[in-house]
């Protein structure tokens, strides 16, 4: 599928493994909101992004993720339709702030003329944040999550709100569940990033709705693209001369 190619809708697991950041501070320019629409999803527990939520140089994040994708094509093989929906709970200290959101991307590309059709996904571009309206919500292990509201979506190229996307789907968690481990450190001048994540995943089916500016349902049919995830991240800032 083309979600596998260049063009993206930005680090989406990036925002996953710390959306405490992204909902409450700023961190979404960090993690290129307003970028281009189709996904390439990268490693699991990348997160990160600097303790914007709780203002201090060591702080951790708690996060429940649940993310699908769907894909389509024409009956010509021409035309490549794609939706993505990542589903956020997070927890981050000290200072416990939660936060939960969504983030809702769906795009079109014409594979025979190598022309973007559409890109349009819910990040406001007026304050970077994603923005959904509705619930949601995790099962106590991996096994089950929800969505259900609906979403405004903008135009990634001119931030001009095109349609709202109408969003019920839910998760269900099967097989066995996968434990990853992350570590990264980032010198820049005046400062040095360490992070730490540990992170459990399990796959998943998705199914419901996710419709584009037609009213016409994304998600059909139900995917196996989608997984369930609790990550634990850690982060030192040190700043130096």
């Amino acid at each position: 599928m083309f979600s596998r190619m260049a063009l993206s809708l930005g680090p989406r697991r990036l925002a996953a493994s710390a959306l405490s950041i992204v909902v409450i501070g700023a961190a979404m320019a960090a993690v290129g909101a307003g970028a281009i629409a189709l996904n390439t999803r990268s490693a699991a527990g990348a997160g990160g992004g600097g303790c914007f939520a709780t203002g201090t140089p060591v702080c951790a994040f708690k996060d429940r993720v649940a993310s699908a994708g769907f894909g389509s094509v024409s009956s010509d093989g021409c035309i490549v339709t794609e939706a993505f929906v990542d589903a956020f709970e997070g927890l981050a200290s000290p200072g416990h702030i939660s936060a939960t959101n969504a983030f809702v991307g769906v795009a079109r590309f014409n594979a025979c003329t190598n022309t973007l059709i559409e890109s349009a996904s819910n990040f406001d571009p007026a304050t970077g944040n994603p923005v959904f309206n509705g619930a949601i919500q995790f099962g106590p292990r991996l096994d089950t999550a929800s969505v259900s509201g609906s979403a405004p979506m903008f135009d990634d190229l001119t931030g001009v709100q095109v349609f709202t996307s109408t969003v019920n789907l839910t998760w269900r968690g099967f097989g066995p569940t996968t434990t990853f481990i992350s570590g990264s450190h980032d010198r820049m001048p005046g400062l040095l990033v360490n992070l730490h994540s540990i992170g459990t995943s399990r796959q998943a089916l998705a199914s419901g709705v996710v419709t584009d500016e037609t009213a016409a349902n994304l998600a059909t049919p139900p995917t196996l693209e989608a997984d369930l995830e609790n990550d634990t991240s850690g982060i030192v800032e040190v700043s130096h001369s």
